[in-house]
């Protein structure tokens, strides 16, 4: 049976994905960075993000018949902020016990969301500052492509012709916007965090590439099976060789948007067949349904791993090799799952609690300010 993006609200083995995605970035993270390729799981996660957002909003705009730009924003509030706040507030105190208190700039860049320029600047200016949240880069790019989103979106989203145009544009520009970076020298950030990488006016269209294929999905066509196998051999093909292409030109310019382009073709293998393929159960493995669910925790707080292995014990990822390696991994494996299980049932799960009750005492109040006005 094939998905309805109109109607369906779970997609399956979605979650598995971004628990894909989070053993990338994590196990790049914990010392397996020469085999394990994080920034690409980062570069999952911005096209997830644009695919979930862009078929959220359709489904709101064909139900009501419009969309709740404050409801948008309250929703994208209530799903990362609370979360965000823990990790700034527990890890501000025990890391000012230890005596490397954050700095108000890295509090103001983190829960402001611009962090990933803040990064930029510190090595272009010379601030000085030791990131304690340096990976809070990547919720810098999607939090402005939120804020701006809704607002391009509203006026397109009757128009499948100007939606398309639209985004199809934002790819091109975001492409020759990185070219002209690294042609003229203008990647001023440090080699492990290139300008290319980090600034969200270059990393959008990773997000875009999710937002296109989100609309595509709204049409009622559906590939045969063979076309099915073709997008998925095609797609994997260039995520391969987007990650085999060592180039630093290449890695900077055309990487994202091949990635972007690759992840379309799997995802059309995923859920756009006329039928759903097997793997899909495979996919709804508990184990990796509850990792997905934890995606978002396990990326706020697996650094923290690092840093108390560091300052308590002395320990670091580049002096442990072999089979002490391999547990120095599984540890932080471990504590990245159990602090964000810890962290979604305790502040996720009661934000969400919070959130249902202030929607539906609104929606009772427009109710009754409707009924006062109608007598």
């Amino acid at each position: 049976m094939p998905f309805d993006f109109k109607t369906e609200k779970y997609i399956p083995g979605l979650d598995a994905v971004r628990a894909f995605s989070i053993l990338l970035v994590t196990l790049g993270h914990f010392g397996l960075s020469k085999m394990i390729p994080g920034g690409f799981g980062v570069t999952v996660f911005f096209f997830i993000s644009g695919f979930l957002i862009t078929k959220l909003l359709f489904q709101e705009f064909l139900k009501r018949g419009e969309i709740s730009i404050k409801q948008f924003y309250f929703r994208r509030f209530m799903r990362l902020m609370p979360e965000l706040f823990a990790l700034i507030a527990i890890t501000y105190v025990y890391q000012t016990l230890l005596g490397n208190p954050p700095t108000m700039l890295e509090i103001v860049s983190a829960i402001g969301y611009f962090t990933n320029y803040t990064l930029a600047a510190n090595t272009y200016f010379n601030l000085g500052i030791d990131p304690a949240w340096g990976h809070l880069w990547s919720l810098s790019v999607e939090e402005h492509f939120y804020i701006l989103f809704p607002l391009i979106f509203l006026p397109l989203v009757k128009s499948k012709d100007l939606r398309i145009s639209f985004f199809v544009a934002l790819l091109i520009g975001c492409l020759a916007w990185r070219i002209a970076l690294v042609h003229f020298d203008f990647n001023f950030a440090n080699p492990a965090l290139p300008y290319t990488y980090s600034a969200s006016e270059a990393r959008f269209d990773s997000i875009a590439y999710g937002v296109l294929f989100a609309m595509i999905a709204q049409s009622p066509w559906r590939l045969s099976a063979g076309k099915q196998l073709v997008c998925l051999l095609l797609g994997s093909l260039i995520l391969i060789a987007t990650l085999a292409v060592r180039d630093d030109t290449f890695r900077e310019t055309f990487r994202y948007s091949l990635q972007g382009i690759g992840l379309g073709l799997v995802f059309a293998y995923l859920y756009l067949g006329t039928s759903r393929p097997a793997v899909i159960n495979l996919m709804e493995l508990p184990l990796l349904k509850l990792l997905g669910v934890l995606s978002y925790g396990a990326y706020l707080w697996h650094l923290q791993y690092l840093y108390l292995a560091e300052r308590l014990f002395h320990i670091t990822r580049d002096t442990l090799h072999g089979f002490q390696g391999l547990l120095f991994t599984g540890g932080g494996i471990l504590f990245t799952f159990t602090v964000s299980y810890v962290s979604y049932v305790l502040i996720h799960v009661q934000a969400k609690k919070l959130q249902k009750s202030i929607l539906e005492t609104r929606s009772k109040t427009t109710a009754l300010a409707h009924t006062g006005n109608s007598d």
